[in-house]
């Protein structure tokens, strides 16, 4: 087995979450909570979450989160309080998927370089919902 890492690039609006594990596609996904929106910072957490979940599913044992939530990375790493309980709450969720993984590190890169970020954006734009 390799020991390199599989670098997961998430983002997340209000609307959409979107996640690229490895060479893959991109997923996209809409995002609400009990019919309701959701805020950036949830979406971040709920990307997140969800590509952290695929990742498990498909068996990978190292990842690496490539995130421009500078937010969700320092609060995630325990850098920054997650105050905000529903925050917290998907914090709490996120540390018990990464204990099921060898090694997992969070990594903020600026927007330009998150190819989530990129294909969220692009999609939002070709749907006007963003100029």
């Amino acid at each position: 087995m390799s020991n390199s890492s599989t670098k997961i690039y998430t983002d997340g609006s209000h609307r959409e979450i979107c996640y690229v594990i490895g060479n893959h596609k991109p997923i996209r996904a809409p995002v609400k909570e009990n019919g309701c929106a959701v805020t950036g910072n949830e979406a971040e957490y709920r990307a997140c979450l969800s590509a952290l979940q695929v990742a498990k599913d498909q068996g990978l044992r190292r990842v690496e989160i490539l995130s421009d939530s500078q937010v969700m990375v320092k609060q995630i790493r325990g850098e920054y309080a997650a105050n905000v309980q529903r925050l917290h709450d998907l914090k709490q969720l996120i540390i018990g998927l990464v204990e099921k993984f060898d090694e997992v590190k969070f990594t903020w890169i600026p927007r330009e370089q998150n190819l989530a970020g990129i294909e969220l954006e692009k999609k939002l734009k070709a749907k006007g919902e963003i100029k």
